[in-house]
């Protein structure tokens, strides 16, 4: 009779390898949707994704700074802070003083959602997670 013997310190240690690169490859095909299709303004919500995901015992938790939902679903029609809306009209519209024009078109409409979360978990992990478990357990 023939056996197969897995060792299981061995398989543990492989498992948290592919875990941790499962991670990574998440974080950056994330952070590569979230550039490459929408954009970058400061690059803080890019950079949060690597700061707040982690890998917990047997799972992996992927964080972000807590406008990433905004982004990822837009807003309801609702009156921003004004003056937290300086700095980006001066970035993307070169006049921080249309900061009021900004936040009455937010009043109005909301924002629309700009999905980067979704599409990445939909299109990408499963091959992001079959490539790391054949990487460690070669």
């Amino acid at each position: 009779m023939s056996q197969i013997k897995i060792d299981k310190k061995d398989f543990q240690a492989k498992f948290q390898k592919a875990l941790e690169g499962i991670k990574w490859d998440l974080i950056e095909a994330l952070q590569n949707k979230l550039t490459n299709e929408h954009g970058k303004d400061t690059g803080a919500l890019s950079s949060s994704i690597a700061r707040h995901s982690k890998v917990e015992g047997n799972t992996i938790i992927i964080g972000m700074a807590e406008h990433g939902k905004y982004v990822e679903f837009g807003t309801a029609p609702h009156m921003p802070p004004v003056d937290e809306l300086e700095d980006w009209a001066g970035r993307k519209l070169g006049d921080k003083n249309l900061k009021w024009a900004v936040a009455m078109a937010i009043k109005k409409r909301g924002t629309r959602p700009y999905p980067f979360i979704r599409p990445t978990f939909q299109n990408e992990l499963q091959g992001i997670i079959n490539r790391n478990l054949k990487d460690a357990f070669k």
